[in-house]
């Protein structure tokens, strides 16, 4: 319907324009405002054409670069139990991942190993990436068998909910799923909210995810443009890992 209407814009620059949408990141949307700019205004500015950054991959906060499993295995304890982490893939690509990193290092300090995902949990033509359920597949298991002993998921929605192959997706893989909760709120507002978390919050960050059987924790992130405590997502993180790892 965009398409339909976006009069002027023909099919190879409306093509260009919609990857480097989809695909996303700074460098992504810098090219795609040169190229709208060269368009608008007849100027003449050289745009790199749309990148496709990888749509699941391991991380870690303090690697610079995505490792591949068997790698980044050979590196764990195997007297540790091992703590999965799923996050959005967009948070990778925009830089969005100070929770993240705060889950991370305050898994470890408390004696765990962590595999942490980035992933794209729909799957989408356009980008080509192969959903969540290859992530539970190849990443989280091995020989149907599960590697994590429990996984911590800052995923909101519904994963059955939105779609019927991934109805089942969570028994399978067959760990406690820890549901961590972000609000879009700042932290000063849920801190000085009677209610704690607003509607929507609860519905998309609590009610839904319980549908797929998790186990419904606190709130560990919040929107911020501003410095904040780097502690406030270690303290809450710190709830989550005892309560599922720790004796």
């Amino acid at each position: 319907m965009v398409q339909r209407y976006s009069h002027g814009v023909d099919e190879g620059p409306w093509q260009t324009l919609n990857q480097y949408y989809r695909y996303g990141g700074v460098d992504n949307l810098t090219n795609m405002l040169i190229c709208l700019h060269n368009r608008l205004k007849n100027t003449t500015t050289q745009a790199a054409p749309p990148r496709r950054p990888l749509s699941e991959g391991i991380y870690h906060p303090d690697l610079d670069h995505v490792p591949e499993l068997t790698d980044y295995l050979k590196g764990l304890d195997p007297d540790k139990p091992t703590l999965g982490i799923w996050f959005y893939q967009n948070f990778w690509v925009t830089n969005n991942k100070d929770h993240i990193d705060a889950m991370v290092h305050e898994a470890e300090a408390q004696g765990n190993n962590v595999l942490c995902v980035f992933h794209t949990r729909f799957k989408d033509k356009l980008i080509n990436n192969h959903g969540a359920d290859y992530v539970i597949d190849h990443l989280f298991m091995d020989k149907g068998k599960p590697i994590i002993d429990a996984l911590i998921n800052p995923v909101m929605f519904s994963l059955g909910m939105a779609s019927q192959e991934y109805k089942n997706l969570l028994q399978r893989l067959d760990v406690p799923v820890i549901q961590v909760i972000s609000t879009g709120q700042t932290i000063t507002q849920w801190e000085e909210s009677p209610q704690g978390l607003h509607n929507v919050d609860i519905t998309i960050g609590v009610a839904q995810p319980e549908l797929d059987g998790v186990i419904i924790t606190v709130p560990v992130a919040a929107k911020q443009f501003a410095p904040k405590d780097p502690h406030q997502d270690d303290r809450r993180l710190g709830q989550d890992a005892r309560g599922s790892l720790c004796p």
